[in-house]
């Protein structure tokens, strides 16, 4: 990978612009771009070219780094919104160093588009705060290639000492969350010490300087209350809010962000008749997804003594993508499914990104084919469809997900699918983030 002379920056902060400032410094020629004007004359004053949109730097730059504040803001620089065209797509960028602190599952979802569109994905938050973005002593932790970090590795020590953190993207973020964990816990535990010794009669000051010197030294102590808090200046470059930014939206929850989730395709087994429930993805689409795929569920079917082609009913308890893929296996079975899920699959919500990206525009319209020919069955709500055995309509996750109820040798089984994730979404009434209504999803744990 070539790196061009002209630089990209885009979000003059309070950590960009000196970030900016040192690859200036450093003798790069840098086109920048922020919202802010002020932001914009001052790396102007130094050097540096200023550009009228994102899609003006990534034009004329191959190496584009961004540094802003949210993940939202990241996505709409990356892909675009309806006033402006994002960066990919552009006619020069070919690698984007994400330095933002922008959380696990946005950067592996922002990485899958990059490389579709035939751009590199370095994920490379940073740690080190405002003072270490002036002297070039920040924290890098990068996640992409290898190669591709050896390109670009000369380029981040302008900024202090870079870690390649693994390959994967996502690997960074999660990094940076885990040492984002660690300087919260430090600050709070530190404002309990210093309160504490305060009321006691202590001086605060004082307090800071023994501790910096005994087992309980942390950054806080070293750096935030004798610099900052204990002087009332408040000056922080990392404020409270942006630490706690991914607590404000259901659909970011990092700490969960590499939880290892299996995907399973169930047999029911009857006397009279076998029943399939969901029918999971195929190798190409769980590669497109970065899902690693085990097994055909067809191969896996057969190895039991079962022939694919010979089931006569598949039940689905909704059509995301890593349900409701693999129609060819059971090309003549009748496909159950509640009403509601195929007119969500089918109708507005899909207008909206966030909604339809867990669906597959194929299996989509391969269902819609079915029907046509008759081998969709429709239910409206809970039914005992067989002997033992039957359907119960959850919603949340999306608008027609069904669970089943199923008698077996050892009494009684629930297959929730999608109505839960994980123990602890039930146990602690957390909502999984991909979501059509919270609140049928809730009363689905307690179904």
């Amino acid at each position: 990978m070539n790196v061009e002379a002209m630089l990209g920056f885009i979000g003059l902060g309070h950590m960009g612009l000196p970030m900016a400032s040192r690859l200036l410094a450093a003798g790069h020629k840098v086109l920048a771009f922020d919202l802010r004007q002020d932001a914009c004359l001052a790396l102007a004053a130094q050097g540096a070219e200023i550009a009228a949109s994102p899609r003006a730097v990534a034009d004329r730059a191959i190496t584009v780094f961004l540094s802003l504040p949210t993940p939202q803001i990241v996505r709409q620089v990356i892909e675009g919104t309806q006033q402006g065209e994002g960066l990919l797509g552009a006619s020069a960028m070919k690698v984007v160093v994400d330095l933002s602190t922008t959380g696990a599952s946005t950067t592996i979802e922002l990485a899958r588009v990059a490389q579709q569109a035939g751009v590199c994905y370095v994920d490379s938050p940073v740690s080190g705060g405002v003072s270490g973005a002036v002297a070039g002593t920040l924290a890098l932790m990068c996640a992409c290639p290898r190669k591709d970090y050896q390109a670009i590795e000369g380029l981040l020590a302008v900024f202090g000492k870079a870690f390649h953190v693994g390959e994967a993207a996502g690997l960074g973020q999660s990094m940076k969350l885990a040492n984002n964990m660690l300087s919260a816990t430090a600050m709070a535990a530190s404002a309990e010490a210093i309160a504490f010794g305060v009321k006691q009669g202590l001086n605060p000051m004082v307090m800071a300087e023994v501790i910096q010197v005994s087992s309980g030294a942390n950054t806080a102590i070293r750096d935030k209350f004798p610099k900052a808090i204990i002087p009332r200046l408040f000056n922080l470059g990392f404020t409270s809010g942006l630490m706690n930014k991914a607590n404000n939206f259901i659909s970011h929850d990092d700490h969960d962000g590499t939880m290892p989730i299996d995907y399973f395709v169930w047999l029911i087994k009857q006397a009279s008749r076998h029943w399939i429930v969901d029918t999971g993805f195929s190798r190409q689409a769980g590669e497109s997804r970065g899902r690693r795929f085990l097994a055909c569920p067809g191969d896996t079917l057969k190895a039991m003594g079962v022939d694919p082609e010979g089931i006569s009913d598949v039940i689905i308890t909704h059509m995301h993508y890593d349900h409701c893929g693999n129609h060819h296996l059971f090309g003549d079975a009748r496909f159950h499914l509640q009403d509601r899920e195929i007119a969500y699959a089918t109708g507005r919500c899909m207008c909206f990104k966030s909604m339809r990206e867990a669906y597959d525009e194929e299996d989509v319209v391969t269902m819609v084919r079915r029907v046509h020919r008759g081998k969709a069955v429709f239910h409206d709500g809970d039914e005992e469809i067989a002997a033992g055995l039957s359907l119960h309509r959850i919603g949340g996750h999306t608008m027609g997900l069904q669970s089943l109820r199923i008698h077996t040798r050892k009494g009684w089984l629930v297959l929730a699918s999608d109505a839960a994730h994980l123990y602890a979404h039930m146990e602690q009434s957390r909502p999984f983030p991909i979501v059509y209504n919270v609140a049928d999803m809730l009363e689905g744990h307690i179904w």
